[in-house]
């Protein structure tokens, strides 16, 4: 009688097919990851310019004071600082309240230096209302502009 022997390893080439199909599979799921990181990166800026930008708000409401919002030169750091009475002309905080930084990648450009009353409405440096035009950056190329009403309202599109 013969007895038969079952074969429990592989070969070469079952290894090196195998292997070849789970590169393509992770080549393809790493090449959708970096469009989804791109995406939250975008939407992070955004919501995180909002937030900073209804809390210098807060701080000019509940202060009593003028706010001034600023960035960086390259624009990836926004600070915000309060500007006590007597309110300078040339927007320089007398305090930084706090700064933030924005995600990877993402830089904000405003039209013009931003400040807020202690009613809460954009101001130019002669404490008249203004609209303040701004845009965010994602590596150097604008995915979202918009513009700070003087009611203090923003209005955006990206």
């Amino acid at each position: 009688m013969k007895i038969l022997c079952s074969r429990t390893a592989s070969t070469l080439i079952e290894f090196v097919v195998s292997f070849s199909i789970m590169s393509i599979i992770a080549y393809i799921a790493v090449g959708g990851f970096s469009e989804i990181r791109e995406s939250v990166r975008k939407k992070g800026g955004l919501t995180s310019f909002i937030s900073y930008f209804n809390a210098a708000r807060s701080q000019a409401v509940a202060g009593g004071n003028r706010v001034i919002i600023g960035t960086t030169v390259d624009g990836t750091i926004i600070s915000v600082g309060a500007d006590y009475i007597p309110f300078s002309d040339d927007y320089t905080e007398d305090k930084i309240l706090f700064f933030r930084e924005l995600p990877l990648g993402v830089s904000l450009t405003l039209s013009s230096p931003l400040a807020i009353n202690p009613f809460g409405f954009a101001i130019d440096n002669k404490g008249a209302p203004a609209n303040v035009s701004f845009s965010l950056s994602y590596l150097g190329e604008i995915y979202c502009k918009g513009e700070i009403l003087s009611s203090g309202q923003m209005d955006y599109v990206c």
